[in-house]
């Protein structure tokens, strides 16, 4: 059995979400195993997702407030 460990960085939540919404954000994030992520946009939604026990609604709510609000080019 493997142990599958993730690098996310900003530019790759950015693209996730323009190919497949928050539900391609979510399954890649989700699939891991552990994550390395950089500091900005990946780092907070990192943030949200351990300050939250429960698979929430709000949670991915505020994941998506935080794509959207991002300032990316």
């Amino acid at each position: 059995m493997g142990f599958n460990k993730k690098w996310i960085n900003n530019e790759q939540v950015h693209t996730l979400f323009k190919e497949g919404g928050l539900h391609a954000v979510k399954k890649h994030i989700e699939s891991a195993d552990a994550l390395i992520m950089e500091n900005g946009l990946s780092s907070s939604i990192v943030d949200v997702l351990l300050k939250t026990d429960t698979n929430t609604p709000e949670k991915w709510d505020n994941i998506l407030q935080l794509i959207i609000n991002d300032k990316h080019e």
